[in-house]
């Protein structure tokens, strides 16, 4: 699996999501939805973790 999207309704999940992921320092990006959870990157792309 490439990457998975995780969306959010609120500001609240969105809190807690981005919390959770700061723990557990999954590979990945937040987007306009919600998140994208990266499953692998290629080769020479960037692999960054929710701040």
């Amino acid at each position: 699996m490439e990457w998975a999207e995780l969306s959010v309704k609120t500001a609240r999940q969105r809190d807690l999501v981005r919390a959770v992921w700061k723990r557990i320092r999954f590979a990945g990006e937040e987007t306009d939805e919600g998140f994208r959870i990266f499953g692998y990157v290629r080769n020479g792309e960037p692999a960054n973790s929710i701040e």
